[in-house]
C-alpha cells in the first residue's frame, strides 16, 4: 500500500464531506467508500485506517474531532507533512511496526 496514494483519496474524500456539512464521519465508512468505488485492487487498505485519520488531523488540527479516534499502535507514530508530503517516522524500538509497515510497503 502506498501511503501516500491512499492518503490522498482518502483525504480528497473527508474534505467533501465537510464541504457538504458534515460534522463528523467514520474513517472506516471512507475506507470502503474508496474501496468500492475503486477499480484498482487494494490491499490493506483498512489495516491502516486508523494510520490515514491521523494523518488528516494532523494536517487539519480544526478538523480533529471529524472522526472518533480510538487508541491504535499508529500512535507511536510520528507524522509529518511538508507541501502535502506524508511522511513517517517509527520508533526504532518499535520492530514489529516497522517489520509490519516494511512488509506492505507502506515506509
Amino acid at each position: 500500500m502506498n501511503v501516500q496514494k491512499e492518503y490522498q483519496k482518502f483525504r480528497k474524500l473527508a474534505l467533501s464531506l465537510i464541504a457538504k456539512g458534515h460534522t463528523s464521519y467514520s474513517a472506516k465508512a471512507i475506507n470502503e467508500l474508496l474501496l468500492y468505488n475503486s477499480d484498482e485492487p487494494h490491499q490493506k487498505v483498512n489495516s491502516y485506517t486508523a494510520l490515514l485519520s491521523r494523518i488528516f488531523i494532523k494536517e487539519f488540527p480544526q478538523h480533529k474531532d471529524f472522526f472518533k479516534i480510538k487508541p491504535s499502535y499508529f500512535d507511536c507514530v510520528d507524522i509529518e507533512i511538508n507541501n502535502g508530503i506524508v511522511k513517517l517516522k517509527i520508533p526504532s524500538n518499535d520492530v514489529k511496526l516497522l517489520q509490519e509497515l516494511q512488509k506492505n510497503q507502506t515506509l
